[in-house]
């Protein structure tokens, strides 16, 4: 049996509702994993690495905690070694690193703000010192700000802006990996559904965090750990011919993209 969080209770409004999470708030974003309640589920014991990503390097951006941390747990038990890429979270960033070397693999943490090109420029120069080569990229760090008027951001409920740069991040996709294809570079995304991460927590009111995920077809939230193996997917030789793609991990939830 795969680790899943049972639902934590039940409250009645008309109707009984699940309770999926206990309510909570952090007021900084992207947030921190290791004062939420219950901790994200970001390894799956069951899963045993096959060599995928032997010999491979990975840099992880927000990799210290939620989805990030899950696919640093998964390339480390693949093969991969990984640098990870965090803003303050010092403490979470300890904490991936202490797993990913529970695997066999090698962690390089780098702190900073990537809102700074020359930052990124950084990363690159450390991960070379490090490791002497780069062969995946993960972009997973980012934020969400809620709005609850089309004056505050234009567009629908809540997360109108982000949605959008959703949305471009796909047409970002699928350009990119027409431009870098004949290089031997694929580019592909993922788009998670609501997933259990601190970017939950620090996004979205208590009350709010105490049905989340109910909206899925599967009445749950998701968590990192099971977003691990397409992160693999799409880092080895298995998805040799698949590039300008968008994997959808989301509970059921239908999409166009």
């Amino acid at each position: 049996m795969i680790p899943i969080y049972p639902y934590y209770s039940h409250e009645t409004k008309c109707k009984q509702v699940p309770i999926t999470f206990p309510p909570q708030h952090q007021d900084q974003q992207p947030g921190l994993e290791y004062i939420m309640n219950p901790i994200p589920i970001s390894d799956n014991p069951a899963y045993k690495g096959s060599e995928k990503l032997s010999g491979k390097v990975a840099i992880i951006t927000g990799g210290d905690s939620g989805i990030g941390r899950a696919v640093a747990i998964g390339f480390a038990k693949e093969g991969a070694d990984v640098a990870i890429v965090y803003l303050y979270e010092r403490e979470d960033a300890v904490a991936t690193k202490q797993m990913v070397e529970q695997y066999g693999g090698r962690c390089l943490l780098i702190e900073g703000d990537l809102r700074h090109p020359d930052f990124s420029m950084e990363i690159v120069r450390k991960t070379l010192e490090c490791y002497g080569k780069i062969n995946v990229l993960v972009l997973n760090q980012g934020v969400q700000f809620p709005q609850k008027s089309i004056m505050d951001n234009a567009g629908a409920p809540l997360l109108v802006d982000y949605s959008l740069t959703k949305r471009a991040v796909v047409s970002f996709t699928r350009s990119l990996s027409l431009q870098l294809v004949e290089r031997g570079i694929r580019v592909n995304a993922v788009a998670p559904g609501p997933i259990w991460t601190p970017l939950i927590v620090s996004s979205y009111s208590a009350e709010y965090v105490k049905t989340f995920g109910l909206e899925t077809p599967m009445k749950r939230a998701g968590q990192p750990f099971e977003l691990a193996p397409t992160y693999i997917y799409l880092a080895s030789d298995d998805s040799s011919f698949v590039t300008g793609q968008v994997l959808h991990v989301n509970g059921g939830i239908m999409t166009e993209t």
